[in-house]
């Protein structure tokens, strides 16, 4: 099985303690139930709305067509 999420937790805060710019949200941790991909990275998203302002994927990005041949 896997390690506990706290010590899992604890690893990565360990591993970025002398970071500036990398941190890491102990949010998925501290949840009572699994949580899926979509909800953390909602949870990311939502995060950075807050303290950016804006959302990101709204910022000069390209449309993609997909190419059906």
């Amino acid at each position: 099985g896997l390690v506990s999420s706290r010590h899992r937790l604890t690893m990565c805060q360990l591993a970025v303690q002398s970071s500036d710019w990398i941190r890491v949200d102990p949010w998925e941790c501290y949840q009572d139930t699994w949580q899926t991909t979509c909800s953390v990275l909602e949870h990311h998203r939502d995060l950075m709305k807050r303290v950016t302002g804006c959302i990101l994927s709204n910022v000069n990005t390209p449309s993609i067509t997909p190419v059906i041949g």
